[in-house]
């Protein structure tokens, strides 16, 4: 693996960054970043070389100093390259890399309208919330779902392909989720990556691609049941790439699948049936009329521009599907309170990726348990601040929109 590619030796602040955006389309600029930071290493090992052999110059014969010059050569021309190609990294992604480090990660730098992810970001922080005080208590986060009780509603998001942030990135990402008592969802993998994440005890949710093939889907709604997951499902809105055609992911053709495509999936098997990707009332409807028994509201971390944020299109579905039909919610989700609009505008419970990133890549299975705890206890923080005593009782009415 090529030595940027591996986020452990990246020094801290860089790691983090470049964590955080994941497979953002600034993310191959960003990572160059790591050799403005080696080139300024080189030079300043340059400069330790020389100096103290420039420093006596004076004091030396003409002969130490053409033995000094000799010794010293290949490191000044090591000097001048490394000068030269950090002008060209500079002029190359000091801009990317200033706004992902700026911001924490979001890409300041590109402020393209369409941007999905700025769009549901801000539309996240336009959100206020109440507070009230009168007849409050220490709330209870604990709720139930699919057979199964959780100590938080902050889940894991469909992650994959994590082995640039850690050796055993997935298997990680689930034993930091049993830590935590959180639902695990995992997305694309192979079928000895699921056994292993099922293995660590994981209450875990696999969700599949929309493979051209129908057969392929069905064979690893089998292997799923198999492993003992508590849940199974698609994510619909990786059937189309951003060039008019269809997807493909992986090597792995993806294509669109049809209401009665999708109500075969769930009746083929024993376990819940879920589908990723929904952003409207519409398709949630079609979504509960083929027996699917959940639904994530996603755009997919921005898989189309202009994209209806989750959390603006949560409360007509909520209201459309019904209060108990399980609703999920993932995209830009990166705090207690974060997680505490999603809930009280519908959502079940909610998930959290990136957040997750850099504390996996960092501390592994500990990470990631300490970053869910986080969330959570600043989700317990908000509902205590707004008299909401467990996940049944907070009032919709103490979201505002800011004007």
């Amino acid at each position: 693996m090529p030595y940027w590619r591996r986020a452990s030796t990246l020094p801290g602040s860089l790691r983090r960054s470049i964590i955080s955006v994941g497979n953002d389309p600034l993310y191959h600029r960003v990572r160059i970043a790591y050799y403005l930071h080696h080139s300024l290493c080189c030079i300043i090992n340059v400069i330790l070389i020389l100096c103290p052999k420039i420093r006596f110059v004076n004091t030396q014969t003409a002969t130490e100093r053409q033995k000094m010059l000799k010794t010293a050569i290949m490191p000044l021309i090591a000097g001048v390259l490394s000068v030269y190609f950090l002008g060209n990294m500079l002029k190359y992604c000091y801009q990317p890399a200033k706004a992902y480090f700026g911001k924490g990660g979001i890409m300041a730098e590109e402020k393209r309208p369409g941007d999905s992810n700025r769009i549901t970001r801000e539309y996240i922080d336009s959100l206020l919330v109440e507070m009230r005080h009168l007849d409050a208590a220490m709330p209870s986060t604990a709720f139930p779902l699919f057979g199964e009780t959780f100590s938080t509603p902050v889940m894991t998001a469909a992650l994959s392909h994590l082995q640039r942030l850690h050796p055993d990135g997935m298997v990680e990402l689930a034993r930091g989720a049993v830590k935590a008592g959180a639902v695990l969802w995992t997305g694309m993998g192979d079928e000895s990556e699921l056994a292993a994440i099922t293995a660590t005890g994981a209450k875990t949710i696999k969700i599949i691609k929309p493979y051209a093939d129908n057969e392929d889907i069905y064979r690893k709604i089998r292997h799923a049941e198999e492993c003992g997951v508590i849940a199974v499902g698609i994510d619909v809105d990786h059937a189309f790439n951003r060039n008019g055609g269809y997807d493909i992911v992986h090597d792995r053709p993806m294509r669109p699948k049809s209401t009665a495509e999708i109500r075969d999936f769930a009746a083929a098997t024993r376990l819940p049936f879920l589908i990723k990707g929904v952003l409207g009332v519409k398709d949630a409807l079609k979504c509960v009329g083929a027996g699917v028994a959940g639904i994530v509201v996603s755009h997919h971390h921005g898989i189309m521009d202009f994209a209806v944020p989750p959390l603006m299109a949560l409360p007509e579905i909520r209201k459309a599907v019904g209060g108990d039909y399980p609703l999920f919610v993932d995209c830009g989700l990166e705090s207690g309170m974060d997680v505490f609009k999603a809930l009280a505008l519908g959502a079940t419970a909610c998930s959290v990726g990136r957040a997750l990133m850099g504390p996996l890549g960092e501390s592994g299975a500990d990470g990631v348990a300490k970053a869910i705890a986080n969330i959570a206890a600043g989700l317990v923080h908000t509902m205590a601040m707004t008299a909401s005593p467990d996940l049944t009782h907070i009032d919709p009415s103490v979201i505002h929109r800011a004007q």
